[in-house]
């Protein structure tokens, strides 16, 4: 490897193995797969003069690669080789965590194991006994449930001040090459008001084309329910997760009468300013932000 990227696995047990050099025994070996483009797939409607597109959705990532154990101690190449193995834990339940080291950040990807490692199986000459070779070799088959590298995110907050305005301005952003779905929290009592705009993305055609939702909801924003004290409350606009949820367990979602936040930020937005808005609510009551940086590959693809 260069000395322009470094590749760290971290167990599952936080232990951490530099897979780019050899100063702890375990080394990358060529050809893995499926470790840089996130993998997606486009859909097609078939016509009598040829095809036209329809849409596209990234799948599950399914990393392949192996690593060389190698120390001339076999006592200590034993020793590495069950450590490491460890590190990855068991199959399907504990997840592990590749993290590249470049010029543009840190990046990470988080997966399991697929399938069971297979050991002492990639050479010729690890048809023997391995503490006589002191070297060997293990094949990984992992599956990522979110098949894009992340970085840490963007952190964003605006506080209400005794006697100052009722609405605040956030910069939003997305650096990266996907979509990304915002999290937030909010303090109780209190009713918010939070961007939910449509970033051009045109996801929600209407009915009278060529319009599209794309342009009424430009500037679109949302109320969220009336809080009540203890009603604390995490948002999470990515809609495989629960939307709202109380920090006393209060219902807060089935009072929002079916609505919801319908769009992610699209890639490659520059910070823009974006208005929040509150009513009711207790000076030093304040509004949070993460906006999460993915992408999909450990590096490149930013602005």
């Amino acid at each position: 490897m260069s000395r322009y990227l470094t590749l760290y696995l971290i167990g599952q047990d936080g232990s951490r193995w530099n897979l780019t050099d050899e100063t702890e025994g375990v080394l990358l070996r060529p050809g893995p797969q499926k470790i840089i483009d996130a993998p997606a797939k486009t859909y097609w409607l078939e016509t009598s003069t040829g095809s036209h597109y329809q849409g596209m959705r990234f799948e599950r990532r399914d990393p392949v690669f192996s690593v060389q154990i190698h120390h001339p101690d076999p006592d200590v190449w034993a020793d590495i080789d069950s450590r490491f193995r460890m590190a990855l834990g068991m199959v399907g339940e504990d997840t592990f965590t590749l993290e590249a080291r470049t010029s543009y950040g840190v990046r990470r990807l988080e997966m399991r194991l697929l399938t069971e490692p297979t050991a002492y199986a990639s050479a010729d000459y690890e048809g023997s006994d391995p503490w006589l070779t002191r070297d060997s070799t293990l094949a990984i088959s992992a599956a990522c449930e979110k098949p894009f590298w992340t970085a840490d995110p963007v952190e964003l907050e605006w506080v209400y001040e005794s006697g100052g305005p009722t609405t605040g301005t956030l910069m939003f952003e997305n650096r990266g090459d996907v979509p990304v779905f915002w999290r937030g929290f909010v303090n109780a009592p209190a009713r918010w008001r939070v961007p939910d705009r449509s970033w051009g993305q045109k996801i929600y055609a209407k009915s009278t084309w060529p319009y599209h939702r794309a342009d009424d909801d430009a500037a679109r924003m949302v109320w969220l329910p009336e809080l009540v004290a203890g009603e604390d409350t995490s948002i999470d606009s990515d809609p495989d997760e629960p939307t709202l949820i109380a920090a006393n367990g209060a219902p807060v979602q089935s009072r929002w009468q079916s609505n919801g936040i319908l769009y992610p930020i699209k890639p490659w937005t520059t910070p823009t300013p974006v208005t929040v808005q509150v009513e009711g609510a207790s000076p030093g009551a304040a509004i949070k932000f993460w906006i999460p940086r993915q992408f999909s590959r450990p590096w490149g693809v930013t602005i």
